[in-house]
């Protein structure tokens, strides 16, 4: 199920993919999802086997431990790319 409630069914996994993420190699199960936009979505599966993980979103990084590891991950983005702002008005 995605954020608007719609289920998105998907026909094939790829089982225990080696993933390097910002220098960082985890292990995960990937769902093939018919999504546009985006190569990978780092769902709440992947997010539940790291344990406690700390967010700031200020500063738009995560960090948990990894194999014994601190890892501080971050977004990397464009500086000429825009944040998405929330809209004020739907938080009345």
């Amino acid at each position: 199920m995605v954020g608007n409630g719609s289920i998105l069914e998907y026909n094939n996994t790829s089982p225990q993919v080696n993933m390097d993420i910002q220098g960082h190699r985890f292990t995960l199960d990937l769902f093939h999802l018919p999504l546009s936009g985006v190569d990978i979505v780092l769902g709440v599966q992947w997010l539940k086997s790291l344990g406690p993980v700390t967010t700031d979103y200020d500063s738009l990084t995560m960090s948990f431990i990894h194999l014994g590891q601190t890892i501080h991950l971050f977004v990397m983005y464009p500086s000429t790319y825009p944040l998405p702002q929330p809209n004020v008005s739907t938080f009345k």
